[in-house]
C-alpha cells in the first residue's frame, strides 16, 4: 500500500498541487458565510422557512458525488466533488463536524481507498478520511441546507485504489455532534446523521495490489541516510535512533503476511549496521545518494529527505551541522531547492532551539555566490522569519527571532 503513497506524493509535490488542495480545505473551513447563509433564528420567523419550535435533527441528509475537471498550475485535474443537502438541525446548543470516508467496492467487498496527504487520511493509517469542524448552533438557532453545499474536492490521482482502471467507490458522510468549543478531531462525538453515495472513476495509477518497486532497498537507503544525519552533530541520540526504528516499523505494516518476516529481518539488520557505521567509520553517503538519485521513484527521494528532516528535529535541536548535511543530501539526490526549503522551513518552525556555529553556511549561501545573490536570499529569509516573529506560538516566535539574528550575522559576514 505505502508505495502508492510515495508515488503520488512525489507527483503532486512536483506539480505543486498539494498546496492547492490544502488551501481549498482551509478556505472551506474559514468560509463561515457558506453556513451563515443557511442559518436562521427561531425568534425570527420572517424568512421563507419557518424554524422548528423544538430540538430537531432531520434524518434526510443526502450526499452527492460527481466528477469535474479543473486546470490548476497547468495541470488538468480530474476531481471528485462532494456535496451535501437536506440538512436540518435546530435548537441543540451543540457543535457539528463532518466526516467523509471512501471504500472501493468494485470487487463486491469493501476495500480501503488510500490518500497521500495527512489532511485526507487517518491519523495512523494512509486510508482516506476527511474530518472538519462544520458549524455551531445555539439554543435559538436553526441550520437548514436544502441546496447542494460543497464539502470537498479531491483529485482522483491523489487517491490510491486496489487496482488500476475503472473503479466503483462508496462514499460515506457522517455528521458528528459534540460540545460547543470542542473539535471533531479531539472531542467525544456522537454521529447524528449518515448519508452514502456511489460513483465510478477511472484511475490511471498503478493500484496498491498491482505490484510494487523494490521498497526494501529504498527503505535501506533511507535508514542509512537518516542515521548519517542523526550522527552529523557528533551525537546520535537515543531519541533519534528510536525515531528511525519507529519509522521502519511503520513501513513494515504495508508488507503482506507472506513477505513481512523476510522484510523485517532485512530492515533490522540494516538498522544495526547503519547505527554501527554512523557511530564508527561512517556511512558511504556518496555511494548511497548516487544510487538513490538514479532510482526511478522521485517520491521516495522526497520520502527519504522528509525522514532525515524529521530526524534533525527529533532531539528538539536544529544543529547547523545537520542542516549543512541535509542541504548536501538534497542536492546530491537531485531535489528541487524550493521544495526542499519549504519542507525544511516547516521543521525549523517546530524545533525547540537552533544551534549554529560560525563555520557553517546557512540558507544555502555558497562562497561562489555574488553579493547580489546573497542579498536576495537574505532578504527573502528575513521577510519569511520576520512574519513569524509575532506568531502566537511561543516556540515558533522564539525560533523566528533567533533566525532573524542569524540573518543579521550572515549580512555582516557576506555583505
Amino acid at each position: 500500500m505505502m508505495e502508492f503513497i510515495y508515488v503520488v506524493i512525489g507527483y503532486f509535490v512536483l506539480v505543486g498541487i498539494i498546496g492547492w488542495i490544502k488551501g481549498l480545505i482551509d478556505s472551506n473551513a474559514q468560509d463561515v458565510e457558506r453556513i451563515n447563509n443557511h442559518r436562521t433564528s427561531t425568534n425570527d420567523n420572517s424568512g421563507t422557512h419557518t424554524p422548528s419550535s423544538t430540538i430537531n435533527i432531520s434524518p434526510q441528509l443526502k450526499l452527492r458525488t460527481s466528477l469535474k475537471t479543473q486546470q490548476t498550475d497547468g495541470i488538468n485535474l480530474k476531481l471528485i466533488l462532494f456535496e451535501l443537502s437536506d440538512l436540518l438541525i435546530s435548537k441543540t446548543s451543540r457543535a457539528y463536524g463532518v466526516e467523509l470516508t471512501i471504500n472501493d467496492i468494485t470487487s463486491g467487498k469493501a476495500q480501503p481507498v488510500l490518500c497521500a496527504i495527512d489532511e485526507l487520511s487517518q491519523k495512523d493509517s494512509p486510508e482516506f478520511e476527511f474530518k472538519q469542524d462544520f458549524f455551531e448552533i445555539g439554543a435559538d438557532e436553526e441550520i437548514h441546507i436544502t441546496d447542494h453545499l460543497e464539502i470537498l474536492q479531491v483529485p482522483v490521482d491523489l487517491l490510491g485504489f486496489p487496482n488500476k482502471g475503472k473503479r466503483k467507490i462508496k462514499c460515506t458522510l457522517k455528521i458528528h455532534q459534540y460540545p460547543i468549543g470542542g473539535t471533531i478531531l479531539f472531542s467525544q462525538t456522537v454521529c447524528v446523521q449518515t448519508a452514502t453515495s456511489s460513483i465510478e472513476v477511472i484511475s490511471d495509477l498503478k493500484g496498491y495490489l498491482d505490484g510494487t518497486e523494490d521498497k526494501i532497498r529504498y527503505q535501506q537507503i533511507a535508514i542509512n541516510l537518516a542515521m548519517h544525519i542523526a550522527a552529523s552533530d557528533g551525537n546520535l541520540s537515543p531519541d533519534e535512533a528510536k525515531f528511525i526504528k519507529h519509522w521502519a516499523k511503520e513501513q513494515l505494516k504495508a508488507e503482506s503476511e507472506q513477505s513481512k518476516e523476510q522484510a523485517k529481518t532485512k530492515i533490522n539488520t540494516t538498522i544495526r549496521n547503519a547505527y554501527s557505521a554512523a557511530t564508527g567509520a561512517g556511512i558511504d553517503i556518496i555511494g548511497l545518494t548516487k544510487e538513490l538519485k538514479g532510482m526511478e521513484s522521485t517520491a521516495w527521494k522526497y520520502k527519504t529527505i522528509e525522514l532525515c528532516l524529521d530526524i534533525m528535529k527529533a532531539d528538539g535541536v536544529a544543529d547547523s551541522r545537520e542542516l549543512t548535511e541535509l542541504k548536501n543530501l538534497s542536492e546530491r539526490i537531485g531535489l528541487d531547492n524550493n521544495r526542499y526549503q519549504a519542507l525544511l522551513d516547516r521543521r525549523i518552525a517546530s524545533v525547540g532551539s537552533i544551534k549554529t556555529d560560525s563555520e557553517s553556511s546557512n540558507f544555502g549561501i555558497k562562497p561562489s555566490m555574488s553579493k547580489d545573490e546573497i542579498k536576495r536570499i537574505l532578504n527573502k529569509e528575513f521577510k519569511k522569519w520576520n512574519a513569524r516573529a509575532s506568531h502566537t506560538n511561543p516556540e515558533i516566535k522564539k525560533n523566528a527571532e533567533k533566525m532573524i539574528l542569524i540573518i543579521a550575522e550572515e549580512r555582516k559576514n557576506h555583505l
